[in-house]
């Protein structure tokens, strides 16, 4: 849902070509990214039978992991730097914060990436080192 209220508030100014531009690009790229989770979220599941991160950095700090797994935990992490905007994964924010009136831009940048960048957070404080 936060998603889907970004994309309309990127594309929000009707009289400018550019946020209309912006909105489909940050919709495509959104998208892009939420497919790549979900195809991670799916590898990770195939590979270990759960998608329970405490079960799962459980089995494998004792048991050596899967490479299916290491590929789904890779697009995860992929897909949350897509979100957070971090490079190499960076090359479609100057569009969107251009095209978007500036108020959405600054609610762009500390809130949607305050979100992500707790879960990232969240993510890495779970990750065993044992697991690399």
């Amino acid at each position: 849902m936060q998603g889907l209220s970004t994309y309309i508030l990127a594309g929000y100014s009707s009289k400018s070509a550019f946020s209309t531009e912006a909105g489909l690009k940050y919709f495509i790229v959104g998208s892009f990214s939420s497919g790549i989770l979900l195809l991670g979220i799916g590898l990770i599941y195939l590979g270990s039978g759960t998608i329970s991160f405490n079960t799962l950095f459980l089995v494998y700090s004792v048991v050596s992991p899967n490479y299916i797994v290491f590929f789904g935990l890779g697009l995860v992490i992929a897909s949350l730097c897509f979100k957070l905007g971090a490079a190499p994964f960076h090359m479609w924010l100057p569009d969107i914060y251009e095209g978007s009136i500036s108020i959405v831009s600054t609610f762009f940048a500390v809130v949607s990436k305050l979100g992500v960048f707790c879960i990232v957070l969240r993510f890495l404080y779970m990750l065993p080192v044992s697991l690399f």
